[in-house]
């Protein structure tokens, strides 16, 4: 049966390789490491490259005779089951070095005779088959050694930040001490644990002769100086986001992929820096508030996201997971859909109640003019009276139609209401949104992943939306244009006026739900197109809350950072020449606020 399984046996190496897991690792578009994903087996390491002091103390501590046994240990085995016996419970093992290997790479972890049995046999065979060198070779590779490291050079870097090629005799001991309780002994999880294990380890390599006893004293007071784990916990709104959409591409996991992502670290810390300002920490009055934001390039790439105030509190992704109401920022689609069926920025509507049914919408602060104002003021103004007639005037599911041709993928109601935004959003997909009207009404899907590369380094994935569908128009260039000069107005002297601490030239529109439940404002500069939501999780009513207010401010203040020491380009990203054209026809719109 040994000789059988001998030749049966997957060679170590090919075995490694195989049952590892995979890891995932995460970088900005410049190409700095933002997050590393699932345990991390390390490149393989030849034993001749292996550390002297590395073999020494692993075999002082594990396994003392491994180069006499052939595979099974009896004397430690007979000396396990004595100290059992005594104890009343398994309080030692008797396992060998080669009996770990075998259970690791060719067995499950079940604790039967049965499975004790092949192990057995399959020590004895891996004896028969492969050198020594070669069996710990393989074992100081796959070895679990705690905080997702599996062999050395995974330890070695994420514990030290260097090579397991360049262990020092502390640090050896450190590893090797690790590995009878890695959840527990790893020294990012208890450091004094870890010394105290090292100690124990240094002095059995002095039982062994490896080093003197002087050395083992003299090595364990010497301190261990471990690498910080770079990066900040915000970036994990990112990161988690762009995991989930690695994984659900390539969902066994077998693999272990670099993925290059489109996130501009300059553009993110400017983001993290609006939220801290306008939101922060202990302060009362926006204790319960959470955040959003997400900000695309014209391509769709998304350069920054926020998912909430803070990552190590609540996880949950507010920018890409969760559906809020937009509320006036709707508004944009109602008039889009009004200027492709024939409407103009100077044409006017009486700003007069409505009753439709048993729905009657109120504007803010619930007055009416009465007169006449143009679609342009009312815009600007952000009239719901005006929303509401339009959206009757050029049918509900034009409206709607509208909102899904510029990427809207959530459920849409076709109420009256819709007009004032009462159907839910994602935060980066109304950002897309409005993205196709900085471009002039090219298509935009938002993306952030911009290269997966597989495990040999070789490209597996380009870009995870192509270019050509993005290239696909959906707005006439004109209407496009049109409705950037009514997002200016109202940024210029409309609801949005906060956002102009940007300090360049700007568009956008606010949103605020009813009761104050939600607040948002959705932009585009001459660079970035950008979306923020401010609001409760448990979507109650905050007082004052509106998007003018606070979503305006930090949305400002985001694109003036994201933007310092850009020179300002045009406003809109295509075809400067027909727009200016249609800046004519657009005078008497303004000369009527």
């Amino acid at each position: 049966m040994i000789l059988y399984l001998s030749g049966t046996l997957t060679d170590p190496k090919e075995a490694l390789v195989a049952s590892g897991a995979a890891p995932l690792q995460i970088v900005a578009s410049t190409g700095e490491v933002l997050a590393n994903y699932g345990p991390n087996q390390g490149d393989w390491v030849d034993y001749a490259d292996i550390p002297p002091d590395m073999i020494d103390a692993m075999i002082a501590i594990e396994d003392r005779r491994f180069f006499q046994h052939g595979g099974l240990d009896f004397r430690s085995i007979a000396r396990a089951a004595l100290s059992n016996f005594r104890a009343g419970a398994v309080t030692e093992g008797g396992s060998t070095i080669t009996q770990q290997l075998a259970k690791n790479l060719y067995l499950d972890p079940s604790r039967t005779l049965t499975r004790k049995l092949r192990e057995a046999m399959m020590s004895i065979a891996l004896e028969h088959r492969y050198s020594k060198q070669d069996i710990l070779a393989a074992y100081l590779n796959r070895v679990y050694l705690g905080s997702g490291a599996y062999g050395i050079e995974a330890a070695s870097f994420r514990f030290f930040g260097k090579t397991a090629r360049n262990l020092s005799l502390g640090e050896a001991a450190l590893l090797a001490g690790i590995v009878k309780a890695p959840s527990r002994l790893s020294p990012k999880v208890d450091l004094q644990a870890a010394l105290d294990r090292r100690a124990l380890v240094l002095a059995a390599m002095a039982e062994e002769g490896f080093i003197s006893a002087s050395e083992a004293k003299l090595v364990a007071a010497i301190p261990i100086n471990l690498v910080q784990t770079a990066g900040d916990p915000q970036l994990r709104y990112f990161t988690d986001w762009v995991s989930a959409r690695v994984r659900s591409r390539y969902p066994a996991g077998d693999m272990r992929l670099k993925v290059k992502t489109t996130l501009d670290l300059k553009a993110q810390a400017a983001a993290q820096k609006a939220v801290k300002a306008h939101l922060p920490e202990g302060h009362a009055p926006t204790a319960e508030l959470q955040v959003a934001l997400a900000a695309l390039d014209d391509t769709g790439a998304v350069r920054a996201l926020v998912g909430g105030r803070d990552y190590t509190r609540s996880s949950y992704n507010r920018a890409t997971q969760a559906v809020r109401q937009p509320g006036s920022a709707f508004k944009t689609f109602v008039y889009l859909a009004a200027l492709e069926n024939g409407l103009e920025p100077a044409s006017k509507l009486r700003d007069t109640p409505i009753q439709l049914g048993s729905y009657a919408p109120k504007n803010y602060g619930g007055g009416y003019s009465g007169r006449l104002i143009t679609l342009a003021d009312a815009y600007s103004r952000s009239v719901n009276t005006i929303a509401v007639k339009l959206g009757e005037r050029v049918d509900r599911p034009k409206v709607a139609s509208m909102a899904r041709r510029l990427g809207l993928t959530t459920p849409i109601v076709v109420e009256p209401s819709i007009a004032l935004g009462t159907s839910e959003v994602h935060v980066v997909e109304l950002a897309a949104a409005y993205a196709v009207i900085a471009n002039g009404g090219m298509k935009v899907r938002p993306y952030a992943i911009a290269q997966v590369r597989g495990p040999r380094g070789g490209v597996i994935q380009p870009v995870e939306v192509p270019m050509d569908d993005q290239g696909t128009r959906v707005l006439e260039r004109r209407i496009a244009w049109q409705m950037a000069r009514l997002m200016q107005l109202a940024v210029e002297q409309g609801t949005g006026r906060n956002a102009r601490t940007a300090g360049r030239p700007i568009a956008g529109k606010t949103g605020t739900t009813q009761n104050g439940q939600d607040g948002w404002f959705v932009g585009f500069s001459d660079r970035l197109t950008a979306a923020v939501w401010i609001g409760r999780d448990d979507n109650k009513s905050v007082k004052g809350l509106t998007g003018g207010g606070m979503p305006a401010r930090l949305w400002g203040d985001f694109i003036a950072a994201a933007q310092t020491g850009e020179n300002p380009a045009p406003l809109l990203r295509a075809d400067r020449r027909a727009f200016n054209a249609l800046q004519e026809s657009d005078t008497a719109s303004r000369s009527m606020q």
